[in-house]
Parts: structure tokens; C-alpha cells; sequence
């Protein structure tokens, strides 16, 4: 994906796969986001709000919301899809407190805005850096960054480069994944260590970092894709590695 780019290639894909399409990194909260969530929820940063960024169609959102209430304020998903944003609107809300926002994380006057009005929060992030080009991803960084307003942290989740030919053969299988590619969507792209080096590059600190596998929304029949992640912050705090 370059830049300029990414509002077309993911309203097209939220308008073509139907409202009861399960996109393949949409796993069971309840499973893989569970574990993960045991190991880095306590990095969160409790009374600021929580940002999902890229968001979706909000089935992790509304999860974050009831994992975290009482020690977030607020969770707000942003996407730079309307198609996906009417969806995750469209979930009853089970008194959550979420709300969901249409916003272009490549944009920055609009990041800018979400900043000013939210003020210090903490910035959730599942499957989209590996999509970007890598100058792109130095922008979304520093976008992610400033969402921070230097107090809260940043949580990351990506899927790496896989074996050649293995997505695409994925595609093949599953209509979801196969939008991917129609679209104009290029998933793993993101080389193994990459993560936590884009982090230092923009001068934030790493709280925690790993690699581990990913099982989809396909399940295990299509193996586990290797992802890697981080947990980072704003220089200046304690607990930096």
C-alpha cells in the first residue's frame, strides 16, 4: 500500500466481503487476544483512554472495552473505513462504553484532532503495520506516537513475512482473504525484528517485546502464521528495555 492510498483499498474491502463475513485475523477474542492480553494488560496505563486503531469492524473493540473497564476510561475505534466504522456502530452495545470514529491513521491534521480532543491515551494496534510500505510505517509510528501525548503506551501486534507463496495459496481458499488481494491490500510484508526497530527508530522506549505464532479466524487446519509484537512508550518513563 503507498501512500495516499489507504481509504479506497479498505472501503472497497468492507463493502465487498458482506456484513457477516468473518475477515481472517477477526480470531476469537476469547482465545489468542486472551492469552496475549495476560501477558502485556498490565502495561496498559490505567484512567487514560484506550484507541483501537484500524479498528474494523469493532469485534476487538467491544472485547478491549470489557476487558479493560475500570482501568481505561474510554475505548474509541478508528478506522479509516466508513463501511467499517457503520459496522462496528452497528453491534449493541452491552454497556460499553465504545464509541467508533472514521479516521485515516495516515492522515495527520486528523490524528492531530483525535489527540487534542482525547488527550494522553493509551493505542492498541493488531495487523496493520505489516500492510505499509516502510517509509509509510515511520509516519504511522509517529502518528502513534503523538496519539500517546507521551503518557500512554502503545501495544502492537503484527504478522510477519511468510513463506513464499503461502498467502496467496490462503487466498485461494477463503474468499475474505482473497478480497485482501483485490483490493489492492499486500498483508505481510513486515520482516522479522523490524517491529520493535521502527519503535526505537522514532525515539520511543520498548517495555516488552516477542514472537509467537498466530492461528486465524480459519483455524488451525491452516496453520499458525508468525506474528511478532511489542509493548512501547514515550522515552523518559521507567521500566524501558
Amino acid at each position: 500500500m503507498t501512500e495516499g492510498t489507504a481509504a479506497n483499498p479498505w472501503q472497497r474491502y468492507w463493502s465487498v466481503i458482506g456484513d457477516e463475513a468473518v475477515p481472517p485475523w477477526d480470531s476469537d477474542p476469547e482465545g489468542h487476544t486472551l492469552d496475549w492480553c495476560a501477558r502485556v494488560g498490565t502495561l496498559v496505563r490505567g484512567g487514560l483512554p484506550l484507541i483501537d486503531v484500524a479498528c474494523g469492524n469493532g469485534n476487538q473493540t467491544w472485547w478491549l472495552a470489557e476487558r479493560f473497564a475500570g482501568v481505561v476510561t474510554q475505548v474509541v475505534g478508528i478506522d479509516v473505513s466508513p463501511a467499517a466504522v457503520r459496522r462496528a456502530r452497528r453491534r449493541p452495545t452491552g454497556g460499553a462504553a465504545v464509541r467508533f470514529e472514521v479516521v485515516d491513521i495516515l492522515d495527520g491534521g486528523a490524528v492531530e484532532d483525535v489527540a487534542h480532543a482525547m488527550g494522553p491515551a493509551n493505542v492498541w494496534v493488531r495487523f496493520l503495520l505489516h500492510l505499509l510500505d516502510d517509509d509509510i510505517r515511520r509516519r504511522v509510528v509517529d502518528h502513534l506516537d503523538l496519539l500517546t501525548g507521551g503518557e500512554g503506551r502503545v501495544l502492537d501486534y503484527e504478522l510477519l513475512q511468510q513463506p513464499p507463496g503461502r498467502m496467496e495459496t490462503y487466498a485461494e481458499r477463503h474468499p475474505t482473504v482473497r478480497a485482501v488481494y483485490e483490493s489492492g491490500i499486500r498483508p505481510a510484508q513486515l520482516a522479522a525484528g523490524r517491529l520493535p526497530a521502527l519503535y526505537r527508530e522514532a525515539g520511543m522506549a520498548i517495555l516488552a517485546t516477542g514472537r509467537e505464532d498466530f492461528v486465524g479466524a480459519h483455524g488451525a487446519t491452516e496453520g499458525a502464521f508468525p506474528c511478532e509484537w511489542v509493548v512501547v512508550e514515550r522515552h523518559g518513563h521507567a521500566g524501558a528495555v
